[in-house]
């Protein structure tokens, strides 16, 4: 019975053993487990009970429990003899290899006494360990481990053999590496992977030809190696190395088509300047540009040589950016030299001659003894002339002691230059000077003949009419006959004769200068001097071709049509013909009321009835100038002549009323001395007494004697306006004004004081000060406080009291500049208020009248354009622009180059925008502003076409130069914003031949 028991007990001993066994083998971890604790728990003296422990640790590694590594450290720690102690930690350095624990792995791999295991697991387990410290990239130790089973037959000698070559290869021990390889490229696993390595062992053995034979070999053969792409660039860095440039390129294109990461930059570097060598520049500027972005010695030598293959593809704007980079880098002292020199040979051939001469200045003062040296004084030498920034070249030049005739020659072209820009800025005497300059410096035709002639222009604006004639006729003496300037200096000698009053001089120059223009079609200026021609013809006293000249206007339909009346009137009356030239006269009365000659109109009309005796309708016409025009200054003269007209129509009670009202309202103007005189007569023939005393006692009291004392006083204050000592100007005119009130100064002491406010740019004084000017409609500076009040409104933007004032201005307007300024007022007051039918209504006016002032025609097709860009009428508004641009170098032509510019960006037409700013820095290069926003949107271009290089290099450039505080803050947020994106979206680079 006991002996049954026993049996009993033993079957079920081994069934719940023998079941947590065959739940292991099923990998039924947990419930195996649970089988082996189990047992371990009801008979812990069995013979079976360590290998249930055993088994219990195995499963709960197996199943990550958190205490299988305790489980195991107990079993080894109460079992150290047992045979499953031995591989207790082979188990657990297994298990976390195989889950790539490898800090767990060296961990139990190295507790492990390996020695004691079977060969196959001693193998294995310094094949796991010596990976482990590999990933671990504590490589000395790997090497031990592969060192020690690479050799034996197993199935882990290749691999063991391939990573033992990988640290050797690494340790620079080639040779080493190379015998191990070849065991593992034995190895169906790693026969694809050896020939990458073993290629690249050649290289850095510097054995280039092998490189060459075994990779083509291998790409020959039915192998294809894992990466083989990279035997590509290996053999393209051998040829490289071998100066074989041609074969280089063609294996780094064939790397580039096989291959799917980007190059490194020292590859990209190679690949372009193989490409450079072999003259393929398109491919050296495809590579030197990503490179050139890196501000290392790779990037200076890159940005170098991206300029010159720039310049071998004649885009010398991207040249100028690339050497500009090559020349602020200080790695290399040789390339920097030579990108400076570069960069200024590209800045005069792009005519950016300001740059060019500061860069030339400063390598000669770099660099004296360069074999450049000559060529560089010669270019800086035949700068200057060309210079957009005469005053720079000026103080340049007057630093060279000894002046040969070829700086000299640029002397001649820098100071004529200097004059036009001061000419345009109206500083004539300035400007004058510096044509005497140049006149004096060289003896180069073609300048002087153009110095002669603006020189004349100054002139005759300074009212130096004798100077101008001088060289007006040594323009028209030295210049061919159908030559720009010969017609020119032949309209400004005319000019210049008449205004000086020498009308029998003045004629046959208007008459050549009509005579050349007639069969022209572009005709400038041609209807102004038909009409000068009539006013001499008329000064001259010869009325039939005066008359001839007028009727020419008239019939013309040109926008002097009205003069032309007027004056055909004034010729008809001067030989007697009174109805005829009141009849001329009333056509400008009843077509022309807007005209500036209606008030003069009305009251000749008037004054050819009283001299035809017509005194009734004299009378008539007297009184209707001084009901519609009663700010007119021929008012004074309107009430004298209506009085005699009375007087002739024994109305003398109306006449008396008449003399009376001009001794009373006009005491002090000249025809109140004519009044007293007809007063007098006009009371004696009305035949009643009349008390002249408080008469004459009123003049006398409006014409004092001159008194010295208010004399001295006023001329002090008007000498410290005329000193430009404006503030004490101010103070002067105010004592004067306190101290002798009712002066006779006053109208002229309320204008000084409002300019000197204006020029203190104490705008809220002047424009309180203007409007005391205003309010006196008999004031000679009438229409001047109507022009400052409109512009101070204007400058404050308050553009709709600026449009009445302009208006004004219109209307009261006494000279085509007075008129043309109130034109240009009008248009861009109605631009701002977004008011285009209006604005344009201005803009026809200038451009049908002509250039009345320096740059009212280029400002008005300025606009034009402007109003067309705004409507979205794109080509409508370059015509504009382009207009603008030819019509004159000035800031007017600046804005309209950088509109166009940003037509054409918007269009996506990147690459003509960009031109379009070239040539805007070429021919603006002095106005600063839009010089700043014209690099801000090249960088944008360049962004659009994807030339990040010239987008960056663009804005640091302005970030360096610009004088503008918000050009350079937008240049630094921008460049910010592309730098930013650049980070985020750099891919890895690969550089196969320093694995």
């Amino acid at each position: 019975m006991l002996q049954g028991q026993n049996t009993l007990v033993q079957k079920e001993e081994n069934s719940s053993y023998q079941t947590g066994l065959e739940l292991l083998q099923s990998q039924k971890y947990g419930a195996a487990r649970n089988q082996f604790e189990k047992f371990a728990a009801a008979y812990p003296n069995d013979s079976k009970t360590p290998n249930a422990k055993y088994y219990a640790a195995y499963s709960a590694l197996q199943l990550f429990n958190p205490d299988a590594e305790g489980l195991f450290e107990n079993f080894i720690s109460q079992y150290p003899y047992h045979t499953k102690a031995v591989s207790a930690y082979f188990d657990l350095g297994s298990f976390y290899y195989a889950n790539k624990n490898y800090d767990k792995t060296i961990e139990y791999l190295e507790k492990s006494n390996l020695s004691n295991l079977s060969q196959d697991r001693r193998v294995e387990g310094k094949f796991k360990l010596g990976y482990a410290y590999f990933t671990k990239k504590e490589f000395e130790k790997a090497l031990s481990n592969f060192d020690d089973i690479k050799n034996l037959e197993s199935k882990h000698s290749a691999a063991s053999n391939y990573y033992a070559a990988y640290i050797e290869y690494k340790k620079d021990n080639y040779d080493t590496a190379l015998a191990d390889l070849k065991k593992a490229e034995n190895d169906e696993n790693y026969k694809s992977l050896a020939p990458i390595m073993a290629a690249s062992i050649y290289y850095k053995k510097g054995d280039f030809d092998q490189v060459i034979s075994y990779s083509e070999s291998i790409l020959k053969s039915k192998t294809t190696p894992t990466g083989y792409e990279e035997l590509y660039l290996l053999m393209a860095e051998a040829m490289y190395q071998k100066k074989d440039y041609k074969k280089a390129l063609e294996n780094y294109n064939q790397y580039l088509t096989v291959g799917k990461g980007k190059p490194t930059a020292e590859v990209q570097y190679r690949i372009g300047y193989a490409a450079f060598k072999v003259k393929d520049f398109a491919t050296a500027i495809a590579n030197f540009k990503n490179v050139a972005i890196n501000k290392d010695s790779s990037g200076q030598a890159a940005s170098y040589l991206l300029g010159v293959s720039y310049m071998n593809t004649s885009n010398r704007p991207f040249a100028l950016v690339a050497f500009d980079q090559a020349r602020k880098t200080d790695f290399n002292k040789s390339i920097k030299k030579e990108a400076t020199f570069n960069y200024a040979k590209i800045c005069l051939d792009l005519e950016k001659y300001d740059e060019g001469i500061s860069i030339l200045k400063d390598f000669i003062k770099k660099y004296p003894t360069d074999a450049h040296e000559d060529e560089a004084q010669e270019m800086l030498s035949e700068s200057l002339a060309n210079s957009n920034n005469p005053s720079e070249a000026l103080a340049y030049i007057a630093t060279i002691k000894n002046k040969t005739p070829r700086v000299n020659a640029s002397l001649q072209k820098v100071a004529f230059h200097k004059g036009v820009e001061l000419f345009n800025a109206s500083k004539y005497n300035e400007a004058i000077e510096m044509f005497d300059k140049s006149l004096n410096a060289y003896s180069d035709m073609e300048v002087k003949v153009a110095a002669n002639f603006w020189k004349g222009e100054a002139l005759s604006v300074n009212k130096d009419y004798e100077g101008a004639v001088r060289c007006y006729s040594y323009v028209f003496q030295n210049a061919q006959k159908d030559s720009d300037y010969h017609m020119k200096a032949r309209y400004g000698i005319g000019y210049a004769y008449y205004n000086n009053k020498m009308y029998e001089k003045a004629l046959p120059h208007f008459k050549e200068y009509v005579a050349l223009l007639k069969s022209e079609k572009i005709r400038p200026n041609y209807n102004d001097a038909v009409l000068r021609l009539a006013d001499l013809y008329y000064v001259t006293k010869q009325y039939s071709e005066a008359t001839l000249y007028c009727d020419q206007i008239i019939s013309l339909k040109t926008i002097d049509i009205d003069y032309a009346y007027f004056q055909k009137g004034l010729i008809l009356g001067i030989n007697g013909k009174y109805p005829e030239a009141i009849a001329a006269l009333e056509v400008v009365i009843s077509k022309y009321p807007n005209s500036l000659y209606f008030d003069n109109a009305l009251f000749q009309k008037a004054d050819f009835e009283l001299e035809n005796s017509s005194y009734a309708n004299a009378v008539a016409g007297f009184t209707k100038i001084i009901s519609l025009h009663p700010n007119s200054g021929y008012i004074p003269y309107a009430y004298l002549k209506r009085a005699i007209a009375y007087s002739n129509l024994q109305k003398h009670s109306e006449a008396v009323a008449d003399y009376k009202l001009i001794l009373d309202k006009f005491a002090n103007h000249p025809v109140a001395q004519n009044a007293i005189l007809g007063l007098q007569e006009a009371v004696a023939a009305s035949g009643k007494s009349e008390n002249m005393d408080d008469v004459l006692a009123k003049y006398k009291e409006a014409n004092p004697k001159s008194d010295a004392l208010v004399k001295i006083e006023f001329e002090n204050a008007k000498s410290l306006y005329n000193d430009q000592k404006y503030a004490q100007a101010i103070e002067s005119f105010n004592n004067y004004t306190k101290t002798y009130e009712g002066n006779p100064n006053q109208q002229e002491v309320n204008y000084y004081l409002a300019e000197s406010y204006y020029r203190l740019k104490d705008n809220i004084n002047a424009i309180g000060a203007y409007r005391i000017v205003y309010q006196d409609v008999l004031s000679p500076y009438y229409n001047k406080a109507i022009m400052r009040l409109a512009e101070l409104e204007f400058a404050n933007q308050s553009y709709e009291p600026a449009i009445k004032y302009y208006k004004q201005l219109m209307a009261g307007a006494k000279n085509k500049k007075e008129r043309c300024n109130a034109w240009l007022g009008l248009m861009e007051s109605h631009f701002y208020l977004q008011q285009f039918d209006s604005a344009n209504i201005y803009i026809n006016e200038i451009l049908n009248n002509g250039n009345a002032t320096v740059d009212a025609e280029n400002k008005a097709l300025l606009y034009l354009g402007k109003i067309a860009k705004t409507q979205g009428q794109n080509d409508k508004a370059m015509d504009a622009f382009i207009n603008t641009i030819n019509s004159a170098k000035d800031e007017n032509g600046a804005e309209a180059q950088y509109l166009m510019a940003e037509i054409l960006f918007a269009q996506k037409q990147y690459k003509q925008s960009l031109e379009t700013l070239y040539d805007l820095n070429n021919n603006f290069a002095s106005y600063e502003n839009w010089k700043g926003k014209s690099f801000l949107l090249m960088a944008e271009n360049f962004i659009q076409l994807n030339e990040i290089f010239q987008a960056k290099a663009t804005l640091n450039s302005l970030i360096e130069k610009s004088p503008s505080k918000d050009t350079v803050g937008k240049a630094k947020l921008r460049l910010g914003e592309l730098e930013a994106k650049e980070k985020a979206l750099e891919p890895a680079a690969i550089d196969s031949s320093n694995q």
